[in-house]
């Protein structure tokens, strides 16, 4: 108040915070963007899967003369769109995945510089983090294939369509999402491996 020349009386044109009023605002903030990250990543997945599904049915539908799809270039370019949706899904719920690990890399680099000051080798990090993205994705994964065989027997028994589905169709999805969980957790883990640990133990 003495260097804004302030008179007795007068309010107080400034705010005073301490680091751990920062720092508490600060994590606050990064807990709230990790589970909006992994809302998106996790519904993004979860239409993916859905999108899988739905090829398998179109291929299945195709075959079927009983159902509409007399013309096979109008069937074709039905699954060309299913695929493309599914593609799309995939890639943001990939980079969803992503952006979460990234964001666990920055919140546990002490954690990471403590453990590699201990004795975990690079390839053990690398293997936390995989393993913690693979979970992340699995899960979205397994959402998506339950509601894509529920959704298809509901529409089944409500439109009385003929769908079918096949273990092949469901081991397609389950191994579409190892696959997004390990491609794109890669990158985080990678980075989290490769932290020199004096750096990491000295991270505020």
């Amino acid at each position: 108040r003495r260097s804004q020349k302030l008179r007795a009386g007068e309010p107080d044109d400034f705010n005073i915070r301490n680091q751990a009023d920062f720092l508490t605002t600060l994590g606050e903030t990064t807990e709230t963007f990790t589970m909006l990250l992994a809302g998106i990543a996790a519904v993004s997945l979860l239409v993916g899967g859905i999108g899988i599904m739905n090829i398998m049915l179109v291929s299945v539908t195709e075959r079927t003369r009983e159902i509409g799809l007399r013309k096979a270039v109008g069937a074709k370019r039905s699954a060309i769109l299913l695929a493309s949706i599914a593609s799309v899904s995939l890639l943001v719920g990939g980079i969803g995945i992503m952006n979460i690990m990234l964001v666990s890399v920055t919140e546990r680099t002490r954690e990471i510089g403590i453990r590699m000051s201990v004795g975990a080798r690079s390839r053990d990090i690398l293997t936390q983090f995989l393993i913690e993205a693979l979970v992340l994705s699995l899960m979205g994964g397994v959402a998506g294939i339950l509601l894509g065989v529920s959704g298809s027997t509901a529409i089944s028994r409500i439109a009385r369509w003929p769908t079918i589905i096949t273990f092949f169709s469901i081991l397609l999805s389950f191994g579409f999402s190892i696959a997004i969980g390990i491609f794109f957790g890669f990158y985080p883990a990678r980075k989290a491996a490769l932290l020199n640990p004096i750096d990491a133990l000295r991270y505020e």
